[in-house]
């Protein structure tokens, strides 16, 4: 039930997201840029700490899903170490996640808020938001690099690998997970739809991995519509 509900946490605050992404878009960037004296052009980082929220909530809900069909053997000492340690990457992606979402969102509309009255943002306020949040996008982008990473190695060779030991090569279905090898990216949509489906009972953890890389490969993340349909 716990992992369940974390992945519906995580889909509704991705669709969310969209949401508020597409709403800053068309409401509030051209605000923001009267009241920064700022080109439009020159806004796109917020744009973009955005997409990475988006992209981070439809990885992290899939990593819910993952979790559930790797660590079922809970009563056995590796598998819990490999499942805790799973849950310390997780946790951490999340909550850095949660830090960027924060400052896209509630921050930025504070600064907004602060300085309404006047019209405008002094430069020196705005360039520290800019930074900040330019900062936590990209450390964002590297947490959840690492995550994806370690999924697609798996959990099994981990003390060997912290321990300073040579650990095996990913196998090839985590590397078809990450679009390498023969299998093709519809062939990865595929197990995604087989992770998502509840019928014939538990799906393999590798079909959870191909959901975390694969799922809504031609959308766009802030409008949700079809790449090919953006020009």
């Amino acid at each position: 039930m716990h992992y369940f509900e974390r992945w519906d946490a995580h889909n509704k605050a991705r669709d969310k997201a969209r949401k508020d992404a597409a709403q800053f878009a068309a409401d509030s960037l051209e605000k923001l840029s009267d009241m920064t004296k700022t080109p439009t052009s020159q806004l796109k980082f917020i744009m973009d700490a955005w997409k990475q929220v988006i992209e981070c909530r439809r990885i992290l809900k899939w990593t819910y899903a993952y979790g559930y069909y790797s660590f079922e053997d809970e009563g056995e000492k590796e598998v819990e170490q490999r499942r805790q340690f799973f849950e310390f990457l997780q946790g951490d992606a999340e909550r850095i996640l949660d830090q960027l979402h924060e400052w896209a969102e509630m921050k930025l509309n504070g600064l907004r808020d602060e300085y309404a009255e006047v019209g405008l943002i002094p430069a020196d306020k705005f360039q520290d938001f800019r930074k900040h949040l330019i900062g936590l996008t990209d450390v964002t982008h590297g947490s959840f690099d690492k995550l994806v990473a370690q999924l697609e190695r798996g959990f099994e060779d981990m003390h060997k690998r912290y321990a300073g030991q040579p650990a095996e090569e990913p196998s090839s279905s985590a590397a078809a997970a990450n679009g390498k090898g023969s299998s093709s990216a519809a062939s990865s949509k595929t197990a995604a739809g087989s992770t998502r489906s509840s019928k014939g009972g538990k799906r393999t953890r590798g079909n959870a991995k191909a959901a975390v890389e694969e799922e809504d490969d031609d959308i766009d993340p802030v409008t949700g519509g079809l790449v090919s349909e953006q020009g």
